[in-house]
């Protein structure tokens, strides 16, 4: 669950420009039964091979324009998350991934000039209350951008399948699929499948 108004901190993994979900959730090994770890054992792994071994929790992504072009599915943020990233700031997004991130629950924020902000390994500072992003290394910082309180609200309560869930149960409402508040506790659904 993304806590807006908390200050988040960590340090930053630097990408470039059209970082796509293909890169994001690449493919092709298989470390264990669990998919959030091959999610993770393949994010960046074309792209940055030392990255799913180093990046630990908290780390924020600074990347450049058009990150998350590809796939409309959300598997691209789910490697971002399973990874233990915190949040992403970037030149810019695609939309796709920008609405899949709001739908996970990954802080995603469109900040122009932030690559020239960062470099590699900075210590990055997100308050999103105050409007700033800070570079905590070089003293530098940028102004960031509010959401609408709509998407607040989503971030606010860990994601849509939280936001639908918590609508629901105020209604009494019990839908197929156990997407109930008390089912979801802490996971993240699975899509239904058709």
């Amino acid at each position: 669950m993304a806590d807006l108004q908390r200050l988040m901190q960590g340090r930053v993994w630097k990408f470039g420009d059209s970082i796509d979900t293909g890169q994001l959730a690449g493919d092709g090994v298989k470390v264990s039964d669990d998919p959030k770890e091959n999610l993770k054992a393949n994010c960046m792994r074309a792209t940055r091979p030392e990255f799913n071994e180093q990046v630990q929790e908290g780390d924020i992504i600074v990347a450049g324009t058009n990150f998350g072009l590809g796939s409309s599915r959300s598997i691209g943020v789910e490697a971002v998350m399973a990874c233990g990233i915190a949040a992403a700031v970037v030149e810019s997004a695609s939309r796709l991934y920008r609405r899949n991130c709001v739908a996970q629950g990954l802080p995603l924020f469109a900040v122009v000039g932030i690559t020239e902000l960062f470099d590699d390994g900075d210590q990055i500072e997100i308050d999103y209350t105050a409007g700033k992003v800070r570079n905590l290394t070089n003293g530098g910082e940028l102004d960031l951008p509010k959401y609408p309180s709509v998407v607040e609200q989503i971030y606010e309560a860990g994601g849509i399948y939280y936001t639908i869930a918590k609508r629901l149960d105020a209604e009494g409402i019990v839908p197929p699929g156990g997407w109930t508040l008390e089912n979801l506790k802490g996971k993240q659904p699975e899509a239904p499948k058709d």
